[in-house]
């Protein structure tokens, strides 16, 4: 299956087609998860995973788990779900939130039908447990890093055909380091085809 950007002639298309024998047009279906084709509405891409999470989560609220318990499935389940979408797109702030805030509820809720009282602030649970917290991902950091491993590719390998690519549609004058900040945030959306 083939995918064409929005500027591409229909002509074009067709005669590309023929020429790598690939019948099939792609469309507004999912690739490893994440959609084929996106807009300039990030965040409407991602509440999939919001979803996911939210869905995940009530789940487990339902069982009463203790609290070592809660913590074992937030850091190795919850936190893990969108951990592919990070490797490949710099999630919107709101997403970001919108996750934390679920985990957070999870984290205090007593069961499906009591709420808990926050004692402590996601943002001081997401500390080191040397430090006072619980060791809770920070998840814009995380998905910063995963993406400055995704940079650290294109420096390592620049002759690999994802550096090619990349270098030729989004700094075809500069390397990765010298490239402006306007072209580096329209190749996170790539990330993943390439990747």
């Amino acid at each position: 299956m083939i995918t064409f950007g929005s500027r591409v002639y229909g002509s074009t298309q067709e005669r590309l087609k023929k020429i790598i024998n690939i019948p099939n047009h792609g469309g507004g279906g999912k690739y490893l998860g994440l959609p084929e084709q996106f807009g300039r509405k990030k965040k409407e891409m991602f509440t999939f995973i919001i979803d996911r999470v939210r869905k995940q989560t009530s789940h487990w609220t339902s069982r009463r788990l203790s609290p070592a318990g809660k913590e074992v499935m937030l850091k190795s389940v919850a936190v893990s779900m969108p951990v592919y979408a990070m490797s490949c797109f710099k999630l919107p702030r709101g997403v970001i939130s919108d996750i934390e805030s679920l985990l957070m509820n999870f984290w205090w809720d007593r069961n499906s039908n009591q709420k808990g009282i926050p004692w402590i602030s996601w943002n001081r649970l997401k500390h080191s447990k040397k430090e006072g917290g619980l060791g809770f991902r920070d998840l814009e950091k995380f998905n910063d890093a995963l993406l400055a491993k995704q940079a650290w590719r294109l420096l390592k390998y620049p002759n690999s055909l994802f550096a090619k690519v990349m270098k030729a549609r989004y700094y075809k004058d500069d390397n990765l380091l010298d490239a402006k900040e306007q072209k580096i945030s329209l190749m996170d959306g790539l990330l993943y085809y390439m990747g």
